[in-house]
């Protein structure tokens, strides 16, 4: 049973939103022609394909859904109490990465960090525990790192022979193109000399791929960054990041746009007593710690759920709320600076010529403000 949560909204609208203004710039020749200028640059594309695998791991984890659990003796259907991501079933069921441990961890440890009190022969031991879930795989008497040393050299050869058929496509299809031969292709490929945009970007999908494929063959047995307190695998805790960055991200830059926006270009532009009171607003909310209203607001949304348990079905659904409203007021409690900057450019933009020429000839307000200003 699919599970829709908010933040997924926010992930699913941002895509829309990036399909929508790509298809809007290949349909306009002037924009068109000023990314391209963009991402001639080589730091530009490196920046985009990086951002890309990040925003793919978002989505990738903002598929939620509630797995089936066996029938009942009547036949009824009924779905698990906990909500997973395709991400989660991915790492857990697909990768299958080192589970959870008891406690903090080195990376690529076969015991925990700290010593604990066990009973062996009937009496206690404090010792260092090896730990449940890494390096079970590692044969005994054979050194840790010869073991992982093995493992990247495989990594290494899988992910270069698949790299290395990826760029070879690219050259034919390049060459196919252009018209040209397919060494002339392999050397448009190798040179840095700007004849291809892309080559940027495939050098970075390239070492990303690599890396995943890292990835892939060590962490199914090991914990690569190690665990945190209570245990968990620190590399899946920050790939879970990822999203919640993207949310935060995202959304508190969409609640902050309309306020700052409006109100700024308000203030500079009718300046008077619109200007003082939009001042005076902005003024006071910067003179009270946003770390205070931030805690106030969320005070506030979680006395409301623990009152109203009954409107969410698990756990995630709640956490996910508790992620969407302090986006929300993070946002609305962080346009005052952004709101400054636009009336102080506002104030110059409408002392030109030309806005006083469109309000020469009856121009309404509105529209200067949001068409010339």
């Amino acid at each position: 049973m699919f599970v829709f949560l908010p933040t997924d909204g926010v992930m699913f609208f941002l895509l829309a939103l990036l399909g929508w203004y790509a298809r809007h710039v290949l349909k306009t020749p002037a924009l068109r022609h000023k990314w391209r200028a963009v991402f001639e640059k080589p730091s530009a594309m490196i920046a985009a394909t990086v951002l890309t695998a990040f925003i793919a791991i978002a989505v990738i984890d903002s598929i939620h859904y509630r797995a089936p659990l066996p029938p009942g003796p009547g036949g009824e259907v009924a779905y698990a109490p906990t909500t997973t991501s395709l991400l989660d079933t991915f790492l857990d069921k697909g990768l299958k990465v080192a589970k959870v441990e008891r406690s903090y961890s080195a990376p690529f440890a076969t015991k925990e960090f700290d010593k604990s009190s066990v009973i062996s022969n009937g009496e206690f031991v404090r010792d260092y525990q090896p730990l449940k879930h890494a390096g079970k795989k590692l044969k005994p008497g054979r050194s840790v790192p010869l073991h992982i040393i093995k493992l990247t050299l495989i990594a290494l050869i899988a992910g270069g022979v698949t790299t290395l058929a990826a760029w070879l496509v690219t050259a034919g299809v390049l060459a196919q193109r252009r018209k040209i031969s397919f060494p002339q292709a392999l050397s448009v490929l190798g040179n840095a000399d700007g004849q291809f945009i892309w080559r940027p970007a495939m050098i970075t999908g390239s070492l990303l791929w690599i890396g995943f494929g890292w990835f892939l063959t060590v962490w199914p047995d090991w914990h690569i960054f190690g665990t945190d307190a209570i245990g968990n695998d620190v590399l899946y805790e920050a790939l879970k990041s990822i999203r919640t960055a993207v949310v935060i991200g995202t959304l508190a830059t969409f609640a902050t746009l309309p306020f700052a926006v409006t109100l700024g270009i308000a203030a500079g532009y009718f300046k008077g007593w619109v200007d003082d009171v939009i001042q005076y607003i902005y003024t006071t909310l910067s003179s009270i710690p946003s770390v205070l209203l931030i805690a106030a607001s969320v005070l506030m949304v979680t006395v409301f759920m623990d009152k109203h348990p009954e409107l969410w079905q698990t756990g995630l659904e709640r956490a996910d709320l508790r992620l969407f409203l302090l986006a929300l007021i993070i946002g609305v409690t962080g346009w005052a600076t952004l709101a400054r900057l636009l009336r102080a450019e506002t104030m110059k933009i409408s002392a030109l010529d030309f806005v006083t020429a469109a309000r020469a000839m009856g121009v309404p307000h509105w529209r200067i403000m949001l068409r010339h200003v």
